[in-house]
């Protein structure tokens, strides 16, 4: 039982002290948080779409090689099927690549040219 106390007023204690760090730095992170302009905000911008559209393309390989494995009629539809949507999830990808690529390096261009 004493253990127990001892966890209690440990996780007390921390739970005190975080809340008077972030009770002090709010707003600035706040600040943060709310600045479009910052980096991490631009990196999402540009990328934040690459992680999901990467699992559902893996979700779409594994039940493609699933599929792959039956020869009826329906199975060739849908190995048809999932083919093409692989593909257009792979070229999706490819324009996020090349829209942030042709944006980053045209800014660059732009701000030499000053």
């Amino acid at each position: 039982m004493g253990q127990i106390k001892i966890n209690y007023l440990l996780l007390l204690l921390v739970w005190i002290i975080l809340a008077v760090i972030f009770g002090i730095y709010d707003l600035e992170i706040s600040r943060q948080i709310v600045n479009q302009n910052s980096g991490w905000a631009k990196f999402l911008q540009d990328y934040g779409m690459i992680p999901g559209l990467l699992v559902i393309l893996s979700g779409v390989f594994i039940y493609y090689s699933h599929i792959k494995s039956q020869t009826d009629f329906w199975s060739y539809l849908k190995q048809i099927f999932f083919f093409l949507v692989s593909a257009g999830l792979i070229f999706y990808l490819f324009d996020i690549f090349l829209k942030t690529t042709h944006h980053h390096i045209f800014f660059c261009l732009q701000y030499y040219q000053q």
